[in-house]
């Protein structure tokens, strides 16, 4: 049994409804189900009662809340000797992450992190690197996971933190002219069309630069910020490639979509990056989780 199992009865318990616990926790019903289920599998007995009138303990539930009162008070007594935030008051750890995050399969890591720490809300969006780098120095973000190339720019007022790095593919339609080639050299590069990121993003800006320095004419053919599904369509409908990391090439190739390394090779960098400003215990925990999972 886990410790966020304890608190999931708990708040039942004291809502007297599973989607008013589900709302307060900031969790899905369905999840919260689960859980409470495998508490009660685990215990070999049922907690709750459910009928047309709410929800109310069963006698085994009242004695799993009273011994459970014991535990949480124990723990907030351990945490707040720490300083750290106990069951009362929940922290929010806002991050920016990059467009194809859960392809790159970074999602998986940060969900292990809320799911397994009940007094810790995340708010998650979509950022494009100089918003991402804006937003953590205005404080409107705690952490961003960007992707810097080998040649990229980073700031010296930022803390960053490498956490591994991926080649650079052509992520193309399987009907594209280039589908075949074991590479894309950059006599080649000027004849294909681009999907891209919105005409100030870093993107757009990056990959303009990477054309540029290749020689080879940079010609759009789409301007998209945040519709990962709308580029992956376009994809594999042959309107346009997009430049990607391996991990996300891997992860969309597939009947009709391939991918084609560039030449020379070029090599880009997933950072965890933040302000340098001392973070507070949980989100110094956060920090910790995603470098322990995810750093090469």
């Amino acid at each position: 049994m886990e410790l966020r199992q304890i608190y999931y009865v708990l708040e039942i318990a004291r809502q007297k409804s599973f989607r008013g616990a589900a709302n307060e926790l900031y969790i899905t019903q369905p999840a919260l189900t689960r859980q409470v289920k495998a508490v009660e599998d685990e215990l070999q007995m049922r907690l709750f009662d459910r009928d047309t009138h709410g929800v109310s303990l069963t006698k085994d539930g009242e004695k799993f809340c009273e011994r459970g009162e014991e535990v949480v008070r124990a723990m907030d007594a351990l945490l707040e000797s720490f300083h750290q935030p106990t069951a009362g008051s929940r922290v929010v750890i806002n991050l920016g992450v990059f467009l194809f995050v859960r392809q790159a399969g970074i999602l998986p890591v940060i969900n292990e992190f809320f799911s397994k720490n009940h007094n810790v809300v995340g708010n998650l969006k979509i950022v494009d690197n100089r918003e991402g780098e804006d937003m953590l120095r205005n404080r409107r973000l705690d952490f961003a996971i960007l992707k810097v190339a080998d040649d990229g720019m980073t700031f010296s007022d930022l803390e960053y933190e490498k956490l591994f790095s991926e080649q650079l593919y052509v992520l193309m339609s399987r009907s594209n002219k280039f589908a075949g080639n074991k590479a894309i050299r950059p006599d080649e590069l000027g004849e294909l069309r681009i999907l891209t990121g919105g005409l100030e993003s870093h993107y757009y800006t990056e990959i303009k630069k990477f054309f540029n320095s290749s020689g080879a004419d940079f010609n759009v053919a789409f301007m998209n910020d945040n519709e990962w599904g709308t580029m992956i369509d376009m994809v594999r409908d042959d309107v346009g490639v997009l430049i990607a990391s391996d991990r996300v090439c891997r992860h969309f190739s597939g009947d009709e979509i391939t991918f084609v390394p560039l030449e020379p090779k070029k090599v880009i960098t997933t950072y965890l990056v933040s302000s340098k400003a001392p973070e507070p215990g949980i989100k110094r925990a956060f920090r910790r989780h995603v470098i322990d999972a995810l750093k090469e």
